[in-house]
């Protein structure tokens, strides 16, 4: 095995690792409950954003606290 095909098994093994981190994250769309308060999050909400995690408040307060 030389350098290049060493490194392009390093490689594929970072991006298997990233994209099972990645799966990890992703919240399913039939994931109805806001993480952070356990609320429904409304049909409106889900449509608009199918991947959405929280319900819009407790979304707006996490933006908030990235920003602050």
């Amino acid at each position: 095995m030389d350098v290049v095909d060493e490194a392009e098994m390093r490689l594929d093994a970072a991006r298997a690792q990233l994209s099972a981190q990645l799966r990890a994250r992703v919240v399913p769309s039939g994931a109805d409950e806001c993480e952070d308060c356990g609320t429904q999050i409304p049909h409106a909400r889900k449509m608009a954003a199918p991947f959405a995690a929280r319900c819009i408040h407790c979304q707006e307060i996490f933006e908030r606290s990235e920003h602050a």
